[in-house]
């Protein structure tokens, strides 16, 4: 087993350092069905050689995970009642590519392809130079590899300084989908100016884990982690939503750098959410609405996320309240059903993460996640308009019930 482990390192390594792109040739994705008796055994063959889960949705009863060629892994998971949702990992993604080749031919705007971090940059400038009274282009921190990570500020313009709406948007670097979808917020917020804008200033930071982001472009489509080396070990990467400070290193997050979900060597270690949290806990108004946006599974949720126990119930009732304002608002849109609850509830534990920091920390009683509905990380780009109006119009609900509860 540890062989077979160092071999998947070696490969990828080796396709890192050679220039060329990660490849996903023979992988698959299978979706197992969950019942109350076979979780831990799927869970535990995940753990054991070091899987990729892609999403698990309890509610429904199911979990995507990425398996490599090995015929040992597949006997092992097929034990389990299972469909194939992605036979070959590799074709799913040159075949989505090709189509977005396709599509580039007739591209009308901004929001029918996915962007570079360098076409965001100059697409964050441009509204800038649109809307100079009511947005302000601000600097959150610098990566791991010194880029610096940026955010924009949306006002109504009047000069007065309200409190504030933190989003947060691209934490794990190949949901590119959420990148787009906080793209889109921004446009809508600045084109339609909602009445929201009267009581709340909005700072937005659509791409927060911008070395990896970079990196899903460049060289691994698939690469979630920020890009921060591991000392004594050949993997990179820490999980970013893993290394907040709030119940740092509990359950759901890993002390192997090797994993998705390795939490760092202490909390805060990386430079991204050291300078996140910073600027966030800075902010002089205070917040007032904090999202973190994530795919893919259809979910809106509260904290807490490290533990199943639930927030003190006045709290919860307000948290409550705003997911189903959410939840009304987006099955509006498109007559999608996101699942609502408390995040360890909804879709599993995981220690260490942003909304747990927000609410447990800071005390921003509206601290939420939003999973966004899809079937996979490489969504096509006929997904951002429809996925971006439904999230937007969830956004303005919970703003709107947070103005109308003051």
């Amino acid at each position: 087993m540890q062989v077979l482990l160092l071999l998947f390192t070696i490969l990828s390594v080796s396709s890192t350092i050679s220039g060329e792109k990660v490849k996903y040739n023979g992988y698959s994705v299978l979706r197992m069905q969950l019942n109350s008796t076979n979780y831990l055994d799927i869970k535990s063959i995940a753990d054991h050689y070091n899987l990729d889960i892609w999403a698990k949705n309890p509610v429904e009863q199911w979990m995507d995970i990425m398996i490599p060629p090995n015929q040992e892994i597949l006997k092992l998971i097929q034990r389990h009642t299972n469909k194939v949702s992605i036979a070959d990992v590799e074709e799913h993604i040159q075949l989505i590519e090709q189509n977005a080749q396709v599509l580039s031919k007739k591209r009308q705007g901004f929001f029918d392809y996915f962007p570079t971090f360098a076409q965001i940059l100059v697409w964050l400038d441009t509204q800038n130079a649109l809307y100079p009274t009511r947005t302000l282009i601000f600097d959150v921190g610098r990566t791991y590899q010194g880029t610096m990570i940026k955010g924009i500020r949306i006002s109504n313009g009047n000069g007065v300084q309200k409190k504030a709406i933190f989003f947060q948007a691209g934490i794990h670097a190949r949901e590119w989908i959420t990148v787009t979808t906080a793209l889109y917020i921004i446009q809508q917020l600045l084109v339609t100016s909602p009445t929201v804008l009267n009581t709340f200033d909005f700072y937005i930071v659509p791409v927060f884990n911008v070395d990896g982001y970079i990196y899903t472009h460049t060289t691994d489509r698939l690469w979630r982690k920020n890009r921060q080396p591991v000392s004594g070990s050949s993997c990179f990467g820490t999980d970013l939503n893993r290394n907040y400070e709030y119940m740092w290193g509990g359950e759901g997050s890993s002390p192997n750098p090797c994993s998705e979900t390795y939490r760092g060597p202490f909390s805060v270690s990386s430079p991204e959410v050291t300078a996140i949290t910073g600027y966030v806990s800075s902010i002089s108004t205070g917040v007032a609405f904090f999202l973190d946006i994530h795919s893919y599974a259809a979910m809106f949720m509260s904290p807490w996320s490290y533990t199943y126990a639930y927030p003190p119930s006045a709290d919860f009732a307000v948290q409550s309240r705003l997911m189903t304002a959410a939840q009304d608002a987006i099955r509006g849109v498109n007559g999608n059903v996101y699942a609502i609850g408390s995040a360890a509830n909804t879709i599993y534990i995981a220690s260490g993460g942003s909304r747990d920091y927000t609410y447990g920390t800071l005390g921003i009683i509206p601290s939420f996640g939003v999973e966004i509905f899809g079937n996979s990380f490489i969504a096509p780009e006929s997904d951002i308009l429809r996925l971006g109006r439904e999230i937007y119009a969830g956004v303005v609900a919970v703003a709107g019930g947070i103005t109308n509860s003051n």
